[in-house]
């Protein structure tokens, strides 16, 4: 199966390359939420850290930034869990 691969460049300018698992899109805000992992991750492992980010057009170019308010990250939360949850049935 082929990953779908995402640079994000982190504060220090430098380009980090991740898996891309699955987007959350919010089509109220026109905000996407990016949910992604480590490239190196052991896929045999049971524990895999995957890492949320908010995604947003502004002036023709994509921003990608964390999730400050707490608010807005129970939400994405909630609904990602919802998603697992039913890839479990």
């Amino acid at each position: 199966m082929e990953r779908d691969i995402i640079t994000i460049t982190n504060d220090k300018n430098e380009n980090i390359e991740y898996e891309l698992v699955t987007i959350i899109e919010n089509e109220k805000t026109n905000i996407k939420y990016l949910v992604y992992k480590d490239i190196e991750d052991n896929e045999e492992s049971d524990e895999v850290d995957l890492y949320i980010s908010r995604s947003f057009v502004e002036d023709g170019k994509e921003i990608i930034e964390d999730i400050e308010d707490e608010k807005e990250w129970n939400q994405v939360a909630k609904i990602l869990d919802g998603m697992f949850a039913e890839l479990e049935k």
